[in-house]
Protein backbone atom coordinates (compact mmCIF):
# COMPACT_ATOMS: atom_id res chain seq x y z
CA UNK A 1 0.00 0.00 0.00
CA UNK A 2 2.91 2.37 0.64
CA UNK A 3 4.27 1.78 -2.88
CA UNK A 4 0.82 2.51 -4.31
CA UNK A 5 0.65 5.71 -2.25
CA UNK A 6 4.05 6.82 -3.53
CA UNK A 7 3.16 6.01 -7.14
CA UNK A 8 -0.11 7.92 -7.20
CA UNK A 9 1.24 10.96 -5.34
CA UNK A 10 4.09 11.02 -7.86
CA UNK A 11 1.69 10.72 -10.81
CA UNK A 12 -0.71 13.35 -9.44
CA UNK A 13 2.02 15.92 -8.82
CA UNK A 14 3.53 15.19 -12.23
CA UNK A 15 0.13 15.74 -13.84
CA UNK A 16 -0.48 18.96 -11.90
CA UNK A 17 2.90 20.38 -12.88
CA UNK A 18 2.15 19.81 -16.55
CA UNK A 19 3.59 17.64 -19.27
CA UNK A 20 5.42 20.31 -21.26
CA UNK A 21 9.08 19.69 -22.01
CA UNK A 22 10.16 22.93 -20.31
CA UNK A 23 11.91 22.15 -17.01
CA UNK A 24 10.95 18.48 -17.32
CA UNK A 25 13.82 17.35 -15.08
CA UNK A 26 12.78 19.72 -12.29
CA UNK A 27 9.17 18.55 -12.55
CA UNK A 28 10.26 14.92 -12.25
CA UNK A 29 12.38 15.73 -9.20
CA UNK A 30 9.47 17.64 -7.62
CA UNK A 31 7.09 14.75 -8.27
CA UNK A 32 9.54 12.21 -6.83
CA UNK A 33 10.18 14.39 -3.79
CA UNK A 34 6.43 14.78 -3.24
CA UNK A 35 5.89 11.04 -3.33
CA UNK A 36 8.77 10.41 -0.94
CA UNK A 37 7.62 13.15 1.42
CA UNK A 38 4.10 11.73 1.48
CA UNK A 39 5.34 8.24 2.27
CA UNK A 40 8.10 9.11 4.75
CA UNK A 41 6.83 12.29 6.40
CA UNK A 42 6.33 11.94 10.16
CA UNK A 43 2.95 13.63 9.76
CA UNK A 44 1.90 10.69 7.60
CA UNK A 45 3.58 7.81 9.41
CA UNK A 46 3.83 8.86 13.05
CA UNK A 47 1.00 7.16 14.89
CA UNK A 48 -0.93 6.47 11.69
CA UNK A 49 -2.18 3.20 13.11
CA UNK A 50 -4.03 5.19 15.78
CA UNK A 51 -5.20 8.17 13.73
CA UNK A 52 -6.43 6.38 10.62
CA UNK A 53 -9.22 3.99 11.47
CA UNK A 54 -8.67 2.14 8.23
CA UNK A 55 -5.11 1.89 6.95
CA UNK A 56 -6.20 1.83 3.33
CA UNK A 57 -6.52 5.62 3.28
CA UNK A 58 -2.72 5.85 3.07
CA UNK A 59 -2.95 4.71 -0.56
CA UNK A 60 -6.67 5.17 -1.25
CA UNK A 61 -6.62 8.96 -1.00
CA UNK A 62 -3.80 9.43 -3.55
CA UNK A 63 -5.31 6.78 -5.83
CA UNK A 64 -8.78 8.30 -5.97
CA UNK A 65 -7.37 11.82 -6.20
CA UNK A 66 -5.27 10.80 -9.20
CA UNK A 67 -8.19 9.07 -10.92
CA UNK A 68 -10.41 12.10 -10.42
CA UNK A 69 -7.61 14.40 -11.59
CA UNK A 70 -7.23 12.35 -14.76
CA UNK A 71 -10.97 12.60 -15.34
CA UNK A 72 -10.92 16.38 -14.97
CA UNK A 73 -7.91 16.70 -17.27
CA UNK A 74 -8.96 14.27 -20.01
CA UNK A 75 -12.75 14.29 -19.66
CA UNK A 76 -12.85 10.49 -20.08
CA UNK A 77 -15.78 9.01 -18.16
CA UNK A 78 -13.83 5.78 -17.81
CA UNK A 79 -11.79 7.31 -14.95
CA UNK A 80 -14.95 7.96 -12.98
CA UNK A 81 -16.07 4.37 -13.47
CA UNK A 82 -12.70 3.06 -12.25
CA UNK A 83 -13.00 5.39 -9.24
CA UNK A 84 -16.43 3.92 -8.48
CA UNK A 85 -15.00 0.40 -8.74
CA UNK A 86 -12.19 1.27 -6.33
CA UNK A 87 -14.64 2.80 -3.84
CA UNK A 88 -16.79 -0.33 -4.04
CA UNK A 89 -13.84 -2.67 -3.48
CA UNK A 90 -12.72 -0.62 -0.47
CA UNK A 91 -16.26 0.18 0.69
CA UNK A 92 -15.38 -0.22 4.37
CA UNK A 93 -13.38 2.99 3.99
CA UNK A 94 -16.61 4.83 3.17
CA UNK A 95 -18.63 3.64 6.18
CA UNK A 96 -19.78 5.63 9.22
CA UNK A 97 -16.68 4.54 11.11
CA UNK A 98 -14.44 6.17 8.51
CA UNK A 99 -16.61 9.28 8.05
CA UNK A 100 -14.19 11.76 9.73
CA UNK A 101 -11.33 10.74 7.45
CA UNK A 102 -13.62 10.75 4.42
CA UNK A 103 -14.94 14.25 5.11
CA UNK A 104 -11.48 15.58 5.95
CA UNK A 105 -10.09 14.67 2.52
CA UNK A 106 -12.66 14.22 -0.24
CA UNK A 107 -14.66 17.48 -0.10
CA UNK A 108 -11.47 19.58 -0.18
CA UNK A 109 -9.98 17.43 -2.92
CA UNK A 110 -13.09 17.74 -5.04
CA UNK A 111 -13.19 21.49 -4.47
CA UNK A 112 -9.54 21.77 -5.52
CA UNK A 113 -10.18 19.72 -8.66
CA UNK A 114 -13.24 21.80 -9.58
CA UNK A 115 -11.22 25.00 -9.21
CA UNK A 116 -8.34 23.45 -11.17
CA UNK A 117 -10.68 22.39 -13.98
CA UNK A 118 -12.52 25.70 -14.22
CA UNK A 119 -9.84 28.32 -13.63
CA UNK A 120 -6.47 26.64 -14.30
CA UNK A 121 -7.42 24.47 -17.28
CA UNK A 122 -10.11 26.95 -18.31
CA UNK A 123 -12.59 24.32 -19.42
CA UNK A 124 -16.18 23.63 -18.46
CA UNK A 125 -17.32 21.13 -15.87
CA UNK A 126 -19.65 18.30 -16.86
CA UNK A 127 -22.07 18.63 -13.97
CA UNK A 128 -24.47 15.93 -15.21
CA UNK A 129 -21.70 13.32 -15.26
CA UNK A 130 -20.55 14.32 -11.78
CA UNK A 131 -24.09 14.19 -10.46
CA UNK A 132 -24.67 10.76 -12.04
CA UNK A 133 -21.46 9.42 -10.52
CA UNK A 134 -22.39 10.91 -7.13
CA UNK A 135 -25.72 9.07 -7.25
CA UNK A 136 -24.00 5.85 -8.32
CA UNK A 137 -21.51 6.24 -5.47
CA UNK A 138 -24.35 6.57 -2.94
CA UNK A 139 -26.13 3.55 -4.42
CA UNK A 140 -22.93 1.47 -4.38
CA UNK A 141 -22.33 2.28 -0.72
CA UNK A 142 -25.98 1.78 0.31
CA UNK A 143 -25.49 -1.92 1.09
CA UNK A 144 -23.52 -1.13 4.22
CA UNK A 145 -24.66 2.42 5.02
CA UNK A 146 -28.43 1.72 5.12
CA UNK A 147 -28.22 -1.00 7.83
CA UNK A 148 -25.99 1.25 9.93
CA UNK A 149 -28.38 4.15 9.42
CA UNK A 150 -31.35 1.98 10.43
CA UNK A 151 -29.49 0.86 13.54
CA UNK A 152 -28.52 4.43 14.36
CA UNK A 153 -32.15 5.56 14.21
CA UNK A 154 -33.40 2.66 16.38
CA UNK A 155 -33.65 3.73 20.05
CA UNK A 156 -31.83 1.31 22.31
CA UNK A 157 -29.20 0.22 19.80
CA UNK A 158 -25.51 0.67 20.55
CA UNK A 159 -25.03 3.08 17.66
CA UNK A 160 -28.05 5.14 18.78
CA UNK A 161 -26.63 5.42 22.30
CA UNK A 162 -23.19 6.33 20.97
CA UNK A 163 -24.49 9.03 18.65
CA UNK A 164 -27.32 10.57 20.64
CA UNK A 165 -26.50 10.12 24.34
CA UNK A 166 -24.47 12.90 25.97
CA UNK A 167 -22.19 10.36 27.64
CA UNK A 168 -21.50 8.56 24.38
CA UNK A 169 -20.66 11.77 22.53
CA UNK A 170 -18.38 13.05 25.28
CA UNK A 171 -16.59 9.74 25.96
CA UNK A 172 -16.10 8.97 22.29
CA UNK A 173 -14.61 12.38 21.53
CA UNK A 174 -12.38 12.33 24.59
CA UNK A 175 -11.12 8.80 23.86
CA UNK A 176 -10.35 9.70 20.24
CA UNK A 177 -8.51 12.86 21.27
CA UNK A 178 -6.54 10.99 23.92
CA UNK A 179 -5.49 8.39 21.34
CA UNK A 180 -4.15 10.91 18.83
CA UNK A 181 -2.82 13.57 21.24
CA UNK A 182 0.77 12.26 21.32
CA UNK A 183 1.09 12.64 17.55
CA UNK A 184 -0.24 16.18 17.14
CA UNK A 185 2.59 18.31 18.51
CA UNK A 186 3.24 20.80 15.75
CA UNK A 187 6.94 21.38 16.39
CA UNK A 188 7.69 17.65 16.27
CA UNK A 189 5.84 17.09 13.01
CA UNK A 190 6.90 20.25 11.23
CA UNK A 191 10.57 19.90 12.13
CA UNK A 192 10.52 16.18 11.26
CA UNK A 193 11.75 15.11 14.70
CA UNK A 194 9.91 11.81 15.36
CA UNK A 195 12.51 10.78 17.93
CA UNK A 196 11.01 13.32 20.37
CA UNK A 197 7.57 11.71 20.43
CA UNK A 198 8.15 8.74 22.70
Amino acid sequence: SVATAFLFVYLAVRQLLGISQKDQRLKEIAALASGLLYVFSPISILGWDKVLITHNYVFLNPLTFYLLLRYFVTGRFWYLLVTLLVTFIFSSNFSFVAAPVFFAFYPLSLLFLLIYKRWILGTGIKWKQLFAVGVLFILLQAFHVLPQLASMLSPGSVIFETVFSPEGKFDRGLNYFSAIAPGIRAFVNLLILPQLTE
